[in-house]
């Protein structure tokens, strides 16, 4: 019932559907195989439905800790760093640094 178009199509449909269903967010977990498979489809659905981009780190411990309110079991899942998270600033390129031009020509030299 859960991993139907609706998931994907619309997804702020599919998220009502599991809260009105008394059973919703247990058939998810065991429909998904698990909590951690759970929570990614519910944080992929909620950052869908809100703004169409990928969940990160934050959406999927989110939707864990919901779904461990909902269903037992515990809020936080035990990863740090797999999903995207804000990317750091690049760091300066070379080209940049006027000096290194310098540098490089007097090590080849």
């Amino acid at each position: 019932m859960f991993r139907t178009r609706l998931e994907i199509a619309d997804p702020a449909q599919w998220l009502r559907s599991l809260s009105e269903d008394s059973r919703g967010y247990s058939r998810l977990v065991l429909e998904s195989g698990g909590m951690a498979r759970a929570a990614y489809r519910l944080a992929r659905a909620q950052r869908s439905a809100v703004s169409g981009g990928a969940p990160i780190l934050g959406d999927l411990q989110a939707a864990a800790s919901l779904l461990a309110k909902r269903v037992g079991g515990p809020g936080l899942l035990p990863i740090r760093s797999l999903l995207p998270s804000p990317l750091p600033p690049a760091p300066p390129s070379p080209s940049a640094d006027p000096g290194s031009r310098v540098r490089a020509s007097s090590v080849s030299t």
